[in-house]
């Protein structure tokens, strides 16, 4: 994760690239639904992106270019981290230690 001090190393080399007509977006996805993560416990309830979904993220941020394809949680999070990161770092462990690795991060087979 970048220092939330410094801009990430993408707008960095737009600002490099700026003249050249090269641009960067950074697309911050949540939880996107995949194989991978279905059989992870906790994450049934929370609301999370289908892959159509995050491809469209994706489209939208090679058509548009915009500086940031987020969500609202997502702004909502940077403004934490940059103004208290103690806090932003100690609520994420909390939050990450909540939920329990799946079979597979443990490294156990998966069926």
């Amino acid at each position: 994760m970048a220092d939330a001090r410094r801009p990430p190393p993408s707008r960095i080399a737009g600002r490099d690239t700026y003249t050249d007509r090269v641009t960067f977006t950074n697309v911050r996805f949540g939880l996107v639904l995949t194989p991978m993560v279905l059989p992870t416990p906790g994450h049934e309830l929370r609301k999370a992106l289908t892959a159509d979904q995050a491809a469209a993220k994706v489209v939208r941020a090679l058509e548009e270019r915009p500086l940031t394809v987020d969500r609202w949680i997502g702004r909502l999070g940077e403004w934490v981290g940059i103004l208290t990161p103690r806090f932003s770092d100690s609520v994420m462990y909390r939050y990450d230690k909540q939920r329990p690795d799946s079979a597979a991060a443990r490294g156990e087979p998966v069926s």
